[in-house]
C-alpha cells in the first residue's frame, strides 16, 4: 500500500493495482503528510489546523486527534507504535503518547521548519530535517540531540532510514537524493533527479524509495546501485500532484 496527501483527502493505494482503497476526508484543512503504523491497521495525517490525526484502515475512520502548537510539517510512528514524532512549522518536534495522546517532550534543534523525521529501524534514533537544510540524529531514549549533517544546497524535503539502519537518505529542493552513512563522517552518494524531491519513503526489506516530485511525479527508485550495481528509477504516476506518500511497515503487505 502507499497513502498519499493532497489538499483535504487522504489515499490508501493498492501498490500492484495501482486502485484507491480508501479515501479519507480530513474534514477542510490541507494536509502536509501521513504515515502508516508499524502493524499497518492505522495512519496519521498531519494538516495546516496544527492537528495529527489518527485513522483506523479497516474502518476507514478518524480515531483520534492531537493538537500541537504549529501547522503540522511531519509527523510518524515509532517502530513500536508507542510514540508519535510531530514535527511543525516554527522547529518543534514533538513526542506523544500514542495511547492517551499525551505531549511528552519537545526538541529543540531547528531554528526554522521541521521538513521531516524518520526513525531507525531498531527505533534507537530518530533523523529530522529543517528548511534550514540541516539533518540531525536525536537518540530515542534520551532525546538528546547527537550529531548533524549538512550537505544539500536547499530545503531539506524529506529524510528516512535503510532497513538496516547504516543509511540516511535525504531529498531536496536542489533535485537530488543522498545517501549518507549514518555514523560516520564519509561524504554522501549523490542521485540527481528532474524536480525538487518533496517525500520520500524506503521499503520496509528491500533496498527501494518511493518518492515524488513537485512536478506531480511519483517513482521507485532501486537502491541496489549504491553498493550492488546500477540504479534503477521508474514513473509510478505522473498525472496527479501529490503532497505526501508512505509505504507500509512490514512484509504482510506486498
Amino acid at each position: 500500500m502507499i497513502a498519499s496527501g493532497g489538499g483535504e483527502i487522504l489515499d490508501i493505494w493498492n501498490v500492484q493495482t495501482r486502485e484507491t482503497l480508501h479515501t479519507l476526508q480530513a474534514d477542510s484543512h490541507f494536509i502536509h503528510t501521513c504515515a502508516f503504523s508499524p502493524d499497518n491497521r492505522k495512519v496519521i495525517s498531519g494538516s495546516h489546523d496544527k492537528t495529527i490525526k489518527v485513522w483506523d484502515l479497516e474502518k476507514g475512520k478518524e480515531l483520534k486527534s492531537l493538537c500541537g502548537f504549529n501547522e503540522i510539517r511531519v509527523c510518524i510512528f515509532s517502530p513500536d507504535a508507542k510514540h508519535i514524532i510531530s514535527g511543525d512549522d516554527m522547529g518543534a518536534l514533538i513526542v506523544w503518547d500514542t495511547q492517551t495522546g499525551e505531549r511528552l517532550h519537545i526538541l529543540d534543534g531547528h531554528n526554522y521548519s521541521i521538513t521531516a523525521c524518520s526513525f531507525s529501524p531498531e527505533g534507537r534514533h530518530i533523523v529530522s530535517a529543517g528548511s534550514e537544510g540541516i539533518l540531525t540524529i536525536w537518540n530515542a531514549q534520551t532525546w538528546e540531540e547527537l550529531r548533524n549533517f549538512n550537505g544539500h544546497s536547499r530545503w531539506v524535503c524529506a529524510c528516512t532510514w535503510s532497513p538496516d539502519g547504516k543509511w540516511i537518505i535525504s531529498g531536496s529542493e536542489d533535485n537530488t537524493i543522498k545517501i549518507w552513512n549514518a555514523f560516520s563522517v564519509d561524504e554522501p552518494i549523490i542521485l540527481s533527479l528532474h524536480g525538487s524531491i518533496r517525500n520520500l519513503s524506503t521499503h520496509p526489506w528491500k533496498p527501494a524509495i518511493v518518492c515524488n516530485n513537485n512536478l506531480g511525479g511519483l517513482q521507485q527508485i532501486d537502491l541496489f546501485g549504491f553498493e550492488y550495481g546500477p540504479i534503477i528509477t521508474n514513473p509510478f504516476l505522473k498525472e496527479k500532484k501529490l503532497i505526501s506518500v508512505a509505504l507500509p511497515a512490514n512484509k504482510n503487505i506486498r
